[in-house]
């Protein structure tokens, strides 16, 4: 068996891109919650192809935007 080039890495995504799984797309809104994506995002592919186990999402703020200057981007 071949090792590919990030066989076993852990990786976590960022909340906007897409996966076809049981990891929610949401953009950290509630409203988003359950919605379906038709796939996979091709970096997402990619990081599969390349063996990375996808562990799950990084949280954000809602919509990937801020509320005030306290708060840091999405």
């Amino acid at each position: 068996m071949k090792i590919r080039e990030l066989d076993g890495i852990p990786v976590w995504l960022k909340d906007t891109i897409n996966t076809k799984d049981k990891l929610n797309t949401t953009a950290g809104s509630w409203a988003l919650l359950g919605a379906e994506v038709s796939g996979d995002a091709t970096v997402v592919e990619r990081l599969r192809n390349a063996g990375s186990v996808m562990m799950g999402k990084a949280s954000m703020s809602e919509w990937s935007q801020f509320r005030s200057s306290k708060l840091p981007r999405g």
